[in-house]
């Protein structure tokens, strides 16, 4: 697979650029989740997505490969810093070494994209932002996630970002069996419930 370099999406590096100079630094996870974010309500506001990255789903989320190479085999390529955060096994801090300039590459509705996502999703942990893209990603089935299928960008990854369904997939996933079960009526005939 190519990596971000090679792959020549300049777009994929100005909205990583856009996210770390509005928050100052990212982890590592925050780097590879939030462009997502801005490629599936990229697509709803602009009918298509922002960059030609492929995402996949890895077994904690949705994640950009080429963007995870670059920031980890690669250590940032001069682009970015990448340094180890003290204290906190396999955890990354990822920053700017200099001023960005994504402003200059990406038009005005895709900034506003991008600063709608650092606003609304900039803070979330690791593990919200993970079940989040998993959320947003129902076709695969639970032993699906690790193993680096397409992830939806479509429009219907952004109707699962709304705070609705994400409540209510929430809510279902506190309902055990036995309780859909005392719940339950047994139906004999369906026609009757018509």
């Amino acid at each position: 697979m190519r990596t971000v370099k090679e792959s020549g999406n300049e777009k994929l590096m100005l909205v990583l650029e856009r996210i770390c100079e509005r928050l100052g630094s990212v982890n590592k996870t925050q780097a590879v989740k939030l462009p997502y974010l801005a490629e599936a309500i990229s697509s709803r506001v602009l009918g298509h997505p922002m960059t030609d990255a492929a995402y996949e789903t890895w077994q904690h989320g949705v994640v950009c490969r080429p963007l995870y190479q670059l920031l980890t085999d690669q250590g940032g390529c001069g682009r970015f810093h990448v340094e180890p955060r003290a204290y906190v096994e396999d955890e990354y801090t990822v920053s700017l070494p200099v001023p960005a300039t994504a402003s200059d590459g990406l038009t005005a509705a895709e900034l506003a994209i991008v600063d709608h996502v650092v606003d609304e999703f900039g803070d979330m942990t690791a593990n919200e932002l993970g079940l989040l893209t998993k959320r947003m990603n129902p076709t695969v089935a639970p032993t699906g996630w690790g193993r680096r299928q397409a992830a939806d960008v479509s429009e219907n990854a952004y109707e699962r970002l709304t705070p609705a369904y994400q409540e209510m997939v929430a809510q279902f996933q506190t309902i055990s069996l036995g309780e859909l079960r005392e719940g339950s009526t047994t139906v004999d005939d369906p026609r009757d419930w018509v």
